[in-house]
């Protein structure tokens, strides 16, 4: 494939809102027309109607389980160590800034 031009680079640079500096678009033009090279040999391939679309490239399966109950902790032992506790609640610090 040919080469991107100078105005071409420039112009997914803006589409992208980049500012790109003059002494940079050569290595853009090298880099993009790359990814413009593989994206044209990719089409190039000659794929099967049959050939079933790969959504991911694991085949991990959803695994359910049974609901089995534990042994919880009481809410008086949660609370017994808790250094601050208002009622039934553990307090924390705030973490969130306003």
């Amino acid at each position: 494939m040919e080469r991107l031009t100078e105005k071409q680079v420039k112009h997914v640079a803006n589409l992208a809102k980049l500012n790109v500096l003059e002494e940079e678009i050569s290595h853009y033009q090298e880099h993009l027309s790359g990814v413009l090279d593989e994206i044209e040999m990719i089409t190039k391939l000659e794929i099967n109607d049959d050939t079933s679309i790969m959504i991911s490239p694991s085949y991990n399966v959803n695994e359910y389980r049974e609901f089995e109950q534990s042994n919880n902790i009481k809410k008086e032992e949660a609370l017994k160590n808790a250094p601050f506790k208002d009622e039934n609640y553990i307090k924390v610090v705030k973490v969130i800034n306003d």
